[in-house]
Formats: C-alpha cells, sequence, structure tokens
C-alpha cells in the first residue's frame, strides 16, 4: 500500500469494494449484503477512503473473460489509481487457482493490497501456503457445485423437463415440462421435412 503524507496528516488510501455473485452460489449472499458487509468494515478505518464499487451479477468466479467489472478494476489498480480492494470472502475476487494466484501477484507489482474477510494469511512463506489452500478449496467447490448443477439439468433434459430458460421454438413450458406448441410445432415439422427431401436429392 502506499501512504504519502500530507501538511494535514496522512492521505488516505483509495479503497474499493468488489462484490459478486453467481447462479450457482450455494450460500446466495445477495450483492447489497456484500456491499454493506465491506463498507461496515471500510468504516471502521480512517484511512480507508471509498472511491467505487465494482458489483457483477450471474456471473462465475471460475472465468475472467466476461467479468467486465473485475477487469475494469484491475485495469484501474494497474494505472494506479487502487490502492485497497476490499471483498467479504476470497472466492468473491475468484475460484479459479491460476487466474486468482496471477491476479493477486499483479497487484502486488501495481502496489494494490487486497482484504478478504476469510483470508487471515500473511505474507509469510507459512501463510502463503495458507492461502493456496483456501483459493484450492475455492475452486474445488465450484468444480463441484457446476458439476452436480449440470447431473441435474441432464436429469431433468431425460425426463422432458425444462433447465429453465425460454423454450425452443415449436415447444411451450407447462409446469416445468415441455408441451408441443400447436401454433409454432408445424412449422418446426415441415423444416424437418424439407431437410429431410433435401438429403434424399
Amino acid at each position: 500500500m502506499r501512504n504519502a503524507e500530507r501538511n494535514f496528516g496522512i492521505e488516505k488510501l483509495r479503497t474499493v469494494i468488489y462484490a459478486r455473485k453467481s447462479a450457482e452460489d450455494e450460500r446466495q449472499t445477495s450483492l447489497p449484503t456484500q456491499i454493506e458487509l465491506c463498507k461496515e468494515f471500510i468504516d471502521q478505518y480512517d484511512i480507508l477512503n471509498l472511491t467505487k464499487v465494482y458489483q457483477e451479477d450471474n456471473v462465475s468466479g471460475m472465468f475472467t473473460d466476461s467479468r467486465t467489472e473485475y477487469l475494469s478494476m484491475l485495469a484501474a489498480a494497474e494505472r494506479g489509481e487502487i490502492d485497497v480492494i476490499v471483498t467479504i470472502r476470497l472466492d468473491r475476487f475468484g475460484r479459479d487457482v491460476a487466474n486468482t494466484t496471477s491476479a493477486l501477484k499483479l497487484l502486488a507489482m501495481y502496489g494494490c493490497f487486497l482484504i478478504a474477510g476469510d483470508d487471515i494469511c500473511d505474507n509469510t512463506p507459512a501463510g502463503e501456503f495458507m492461502r493456496n489452500i483456501l483459493i484450492s478449496q475455492n475452486q474445488y467447490h465450484a468444480r463441484i457445485t457446476a458439476s452436480r448443477v449440470m447431473q441435474s439439468e441432464i436429469h431433468n433434459a431425460k425426463n422432458g423437463d425444462s433447465a429453465g430458460g425460454i423454450a425452443p421454438y415449436g415447444l411451450r413450458i407447462v409446469d416445468k415440462r415441455f408441451e408441443l406448441n400447436d401454433t409454432e410445432a408445424p412449422t418446426v415439422k415441415r423444416i424437418f421435412e424439407m431437410a429431410s427431401r433435401r438429403k434424399e436429392l
């Protein structure tokens, strides 16, 4: 962290909040709750000055390419605009071992410090070892949860049940099950008949 003294005291550290929730999160901690808890933490320290809140809903922590707020935050840190990032848990920052450890190293290079509510590790070799265990555990839980969700969706599909979302053209969802849409189904049937005739030609 960068500290600078001014005539009237110590310059406050530019602090941001990062909150994230995905559809697969078992704890289902809402974004407003995450943000409020982080604000309560920041308010305890006069040296921390909240400058921005980054938040993402229904976004997985296993990947980074779709996390626009996360990438914007890292870019701001690289430009030297952020001193401290606060998040309620390390798994909100990231669930992939490679991505998370790489991001933490970059933040250290930028002079930016990450504070996660469940991360009590220091920068000693033992502390880094324990943090790596925590990151690996987060990745494990994410993959287990994703596997369970996939198995559930496969089971629903085999039973003709909807896995959510909009029904395909030609079908409709009634009581979470697919049924023929009497208006659209004839068109779908006609398309398949035409495709079958083209193959015969």
